[in-house]
């Protein structure tokens, strides 16, 4: 059961996929890398697909479903991603891409 992206959500996306895809790293747009400390403390947890337990149904940098009993990497805000994606990403910023929510570095 695919859910559909608001509008603002879809703009969100792109804006975060061209980010990731010009390779726009901290010096380009002021972003501060999380540290390593921070990225090897998140959760690991597996995606079972309960609508309650997540808040997302696919990540939302590479917009890939999530696959049932998948581990996925869940921030302190809940929000869930791919390790690999979100690995990426912190190394050029260390707020969600979602929310924004600031993680310590």
């Amino acid at each position: 059961m695919a859910r559909r992206l608001l509008k603002e959500e879809q703009e969100m996306v792109e804006v975060v996929r061209y980010i990731s895809e010009e390779g726009i790293g901290a010096g380009d747009f002021g972003g501060v890398p999380a540290s390593d400390t921070p990225i090897k403390e998140l959760e690991v947890v597996k995606y079972d697909g309960v609508v309650g337990e997540f808040q997302e149904n696919e990540c939302s940098i590479c917009l890939e479903e999530f696959e049932f009993e998948m581990e996925v990497i869940q921030l302190p805000c809940k929000h869930i991603f791919h390790g690999g994606c979100l690995t990426q990403w912190l190394e050029n910023s260390h707020l969600c891409p979602l929310c924004r929510y600031e993680l310590c570095f």
